[in-house]
């Protein structure tokens, strides 16, 4: 049986990981999916106005408290999960003036895990953690500096020399001296419930960064890491979904990075692998038993810049062509019908415009495209006009045809698209 959904505030809402998290939920039907930022960004196009709160929630703002209670309030949030490191500190460290169970593990673990400083001086020693210098010590150079607080490698510089080390040094105090690590990066995703069980640690590759994102990552495995995440489990309490990153030293060794106590930006790899992280952080949450689940295939994952579009125009009927359109090299384009059952939820009316030559009901039959799908199928001859059939009120026209589109733009003054413009009206927030 479907209970009640929980209802679940994603905050920040904008970042690559926020989005992984939604994409993680939506279709999940235990849960309704909200969005809160501080700055206008992405989330206003996957989430609707009825789903997401912009304004002032700044950490650093006088008002924060109320104005978060206040979204948590209108939209009766169940759970919070964070996406930001500094985020999920703060919130954590006043979590009694938090009127929604914030989804994280326990606030000492998540001030080591913010924290280069505390991370480092909490597994000093351990045969995995990168050895640290004072500015006074005989240090093997290049070394590499990062701040004691930070994210994405913002802040982070390599020194090649003593005298760059004491002019970098000179007006900055927060910052650890690492050795160099010249090896290659890897990304551990981990899971733990909420008895301190550690039942899930994968590991990925990091080939192509950006911004602190893997932008190429698949699977690897070795012994020897899950070592490192069974003792990092042991030594610190966490709860939920949590990762950290190793870095091979001169000598192929793994060595610690840092620790995170939220869902990296690419824990959509393991998902698609079968282990949602949002998903089990919330059912963990929920006092449930969770169990993991991991097909055993290979799996590359490469990101790119996606589009997403908001059309700022009213229309209730969709007149569309099928030859080239629908149909393209004798295949569906997915994009295309991926358009028109968004239609369908949404309540518009489809007409189908075609000029086809063979008999279309067969056809649709072929390619197993139901007819019930369009609201009506006009089939006219070559030598009539696909204006005709046209009513331009609250209407738009797609048809890869230039001359056809031109014509009902010009004389019926209404939005036409090529094949290629179908994107722009496919609507994130209505998916």
């Amino acid at each position: 049986m479907r209970g009640k959904k929980k209802k679940v505030l994603i905050y920040p809402a904008g970042s690559e990981g926020a989005i992984n998290i939604y994409n993680a939920l939506k279709y999940n039907f235990h849960f309704e999916l909200f969005g809160a930022s501080m700055v206008s960004n992405h989330a206003s196009f996957i989430f609707d106005d009825d789903h997401y709160f912009e304004g002032d929630l700044k950490t650093t703002s006088l008002h924060f408290f109320d104005t978060l209670n206040e979204v948590i309030k209108k939209f009766e949030i169940d759970f919070i999960i964070c996406t930001h490191d500094e985020v999920v500190t703060f919130l954590m460290e006043n979590r009694d003036k938090v009127n929604a169970t914030i989804c994280s593990s326990p606030v000492e673990t998540v001030q080591i895990a913010c924290s280069k400083k505390l991370t480092s001086d909490t597994f000093y020693g351990k045969y995995y953690m990168a050895k640290i210098y004072n500015s006074n010590d005989n240090i093997n150079y290049p070394v590499f500096l990062k701040p004691y607080i930070g994210a994405g490698g913002k802040g982070t510089k390599k020194i090649d020399t003593k005298e760059e080390l004491e002019y970098f040094l000179k007006d900055k105090k927060d910052y650890l001296i690492c050795e160099f690590l010249p090896g290659d990066e890897y990304t551990v995703d981990c899971f733990t419930d909420r008895l301190g069980n550690l039942l899930f640690c994968g590991a990925r590759t990091r080939e192509r960064v950006t911004c602190g994102i893997s932008y190429r990552t698949q699977r690897i495995k070795d012994k020897k890491i899950d070592e490192i995440a069974k003792d990092i489990n042991k030594t610190l309490k966490f709860r939920g979904a949590w990762f950290f990153q190793l870095k091979k030293d001169i000598n192929e060794e793994y060595k610690l990075m840092e620790i995170c106590v939220r869902q990296a930006g690419t824990m959509v790899y393991y998902r698609e692998l079968g282990f949602n992280f949002p998903a089990l952080t919330l059912f963990d949450f929920m006092e449930q038993e969770v169990k993991p689940i991991i097909n055993d295939y290979d799996l590359i994952l490469d990101r790119c810049l996606h589009n997403a579009f908001k059309l700022k125009y009213d229309y209730q009927n969709v007149y569309i062509d099928f030859d080239d359109t629908i149909i393209v090299e004798d295949k569906v384009n997915p994009k295309a019908m991926q358009y028109l059952y968004q239609c369908k939820n949404l309540n518009r009316n489809i007409y189908l415009l075609s000029k086809h030559s063979t008999d279309i009901y067969e056809d649709l039959e072929k390619y197993s495209i139901n007819k019930n799908l369009f609201n009506e199928i006009y089939v006219i001859e070559n030598n009539s006009n696909k204006i005709d059939y046209i009513n331009p009120n609250k209407s738009i026209f797609i048809d890869n045809y230039f001359i056809e589109r031109y014509e009902v733009n010009q004389k019926l003054g209404i939005p036409v698209f090529d094949v290629d413009a179908i994107e722009c009206l496919i609507d994130d927030s209505k998916i």
